[in-house]
């Protein structure tokens, strides 16, 4: 095989290209060739000899992102051929040193370049230091059971989520962000019942996911292959993929299941039933909820053996930004009965109507005491001028999400002009300093965000969250008015009954199921897509328990009816007894 190599890369040198571009191209291949042929010096002359071109001609490298990754391959591989065991293990630990260091205040990739020492994992320099850091602390956990590594890659994973916080957005604060706990700290606040579970990404060709799992007596770093998510038919990212039938319902989350929380669910003793996520950008996508531990038999949605029905699912999106959260609220106290709902009309918009969502407006106005604001009350100054007065924010409607930039993203409201709407953006979001306990976003794919750097994910709950809200309310996927509308109202329901709020979702989910008639209206793709993500705590809501003036009126006045109606006929029957004796005697003389 080598003698075949040896002879491509000598054809490839006769008939090497003028052009600069084809150049760039012919040399990573016969780079690659000789590389496999085990020739490692005259493969980097010919990656260096690329990287020279490019330089040269002012060519981006992005534009060659396959051929310039291909660069370094041999320098992972090659080094690690040539050092093994403790060897290797030192030379890891020193890079991490290195990558530390780097990322304490990382900018951009330039500075990596200029350091030839750093070896490993360069040709994933498109993402970020902290998840190459979460990468070498995986080989170095392997290798030593040591738990300081998870605890580096802990915070690897925290400053990943938080980069954008860090970097773009703490200004608007005087608070400084709060460090990240160790993970002793975490596992002396957990109960026997409780995990945590932190994933990070890397989504470069490595195609990999790794999680922290925290537990009362265990902790671990685990890895997922998550290329398997990718073969075959389907996107589980995406609603019409996974709740098109039950076929590909079951097919799509079974696997989900065995890839993302079956290596972790190993871990776990029987007693743990309590799980807290703070997911990374790939993660965020995943309904652990609907995932599914078994196939075989089940021909209907209704009885499938949902994860949801096993653990009891939080999520965060990080412990820094939970703890910042916790600080801003401290410095915001609402203890106001102001709870608010925001239902816009789009009756003379492109958008189309929501009938369901204008009712429930009714529903939680009566029943709950929310101040509404609809048609053409709903508009962008109505919400600037009193949304940061609110306890809880309810918004129901339309809205555009975009995963290419963060703060591209629009919540449409109403406007005094026909066909002209106005928005609330992600400025006009965190512009606003909230107070709410609670924010429900009844809106279609508010879970959709940009990874601003691997791991983290800028989704519309996050600006709500920035701002202040202590909890949202958001959505996976697409939503169906009829059947949310329903949802929410039994979870207002249940948060009247004191519950906290992620069991009171868990409970208006059941409500839904148990009140449908057909296994079309059990799909998930009705029910499925709403999660929580901040506290959990209760918060302080009334339903009315007041009947209506007329609906009391016509309860008392059933009573009076039926006896009247009685009395007439029985005033009927006894006249007809005297008529019909009267008739007797007459005929009797």
């Amino acid at each position: 095989m080598s003698h075949l190599l040896i002879k491509a890369s000598f054809i490839l040198e006769i008939y090497y290209p003028e052009n600069k571009i084809d150049q760039v191209y012919v040399n990573n291949l016969i780079g690659l060739l000789d590389y496999y042929s085990g020739y490692f010096k005259k493969a980097e002359n010919k990656f260096s000899a690329s990287a020279k071109i490019l330089s040269d001609n002012h060519i981006s490298k992005e534009n060659f992102s396959y051929a310039y990754l291909n660069t370094y391959l041999w320098e992972l591989k090659n080094i690690d051929s040539l050092c093994t065991g403790n060897e290797l293990f030192i030379k890891k630990q020193q890079e991490l040193s290195r990558w530390q260091e780097l990322a304490s205040d990382w900018q951009n990739w330039e500075e990596a370049n200029q350091l030839p020492e750093l070896h490993y994992y360069r040709d994933i320099y498109s993402v970020d230091p902290f998840s190459i850091i979460v990468l070498l602390c995986y080989d170095l956990y392997q290798y030593k059971k040591n738990n300081s590594y998870i605890d580096i890659a802990l915070e690897a994973q925290e400053n990943s989520k938080c980069y954008f916080l860090k970097k773009k957005m703490i200004k608007n604060y005087i608070l400084p962000l709060p460090p990240v706990p160790t993970i002793q700290t975490i596992r002396q606040n957990l109960s026997p019942n409780q995990a945590v579970i932190s994933f990070s990404d890397v989504m470069s060709y490595i195609n990999c996911s790794y999680a922290v799992v925290i537990t009362f007596d265990t902790v671990a770093l685990v890895k997922f292959d998550i290329l398997q998510l990718f073969k075959g038919e389907g996107n589980i990212k995406k609603s019409d993929s996974v709740c098109k039938d039950i076929t590909s319902f079951k097919s799509l989350n079974y696997l989900a299941y065995n890839v993302f929380f079956k290596p972790v669910q190993q871990l776990f003793r029987k007693k743990v039933d309590h799980l807290l996520i703070l997911p990374s950008t790939f993660s965020s996508y995943i309904n652990f909820e609907m995932m599914v531990s078994d196939t075989l038999g089940f021909r209907s949605f209704a009885n499938l053996p949902y994860l949801a029905n096993q653990y009891h699912f939080n999520f965060e999106f990080s412990w820094q930004v939970a703890a910042l959260r916790k600080q801003i609220a401290n410095n915001r106290q609402n203890n106001s009965n102001n709870i608010q709902a925001y239902v816009p009309d789009y009756s003379n918009t492109r958008f189309y109507q929501l009938p369901f969502f204008t009712k429930s407006a009714g529903i939680l106005k009566t029943k709950f005491g929310f101040t509404v604001f609809s048609n053409k009350r709903a508009g962008l100054s109505v919400y600037e001028a009193n949304a940061g007065k609110a306890r809880i924010l309810h918004i129901a409607g339309h809205c555009y999400s975009n995963d290419r930039s963060a703060e591209d993203l629009h919540i449409a409201m109403d406007s005094l002009k026909a066909d002209h709407l106005n928005y609330l953006d992600a400025e006009n979001i965190i512009r606003i300093p909230l107070s709410a306990d609670l924010t429900v976003l009844s809106l279609c794919e508010t879970g959709i965000g940009e990874a601003f750097v691997n791991g983290s994910y800028l989704n519309m709950a996050y600006w709500f969250s920035y701002a202040g809200s202590k909890s949202c309310l958001y959505s996976y996927w697409k939503l169906d008015d009829r059947s949310t509308a329903y949802i929410l109202e039994r979870f207002y329901h249940y948060l009247a009954k004191g519950m906290k709020k992620s069991e009171a979702l868990r409970e208006a989910k059941k409500n839904y199921l148990v009140q449908t008639k057909t296994d079309e209206e059990k799909n998930p793709i009705y029910w499925g897509g709403l999660v929580l993500i901040g506290d959990d705590s209760p918060v302080s809501i009334t339903e009315s328990k007041k009947i209506s003036y007329w609906y009391l009126c016509l309860l008392l006045a059933i009573p009076a009816i039926v006896y009247l109606y009685k009395r007439k006929r029985m005033n009927k029957l006894y006249y007809q007894s005297l008529l019909f004796a009267s008739t007797c005697a007459t005929f009797s003389l």
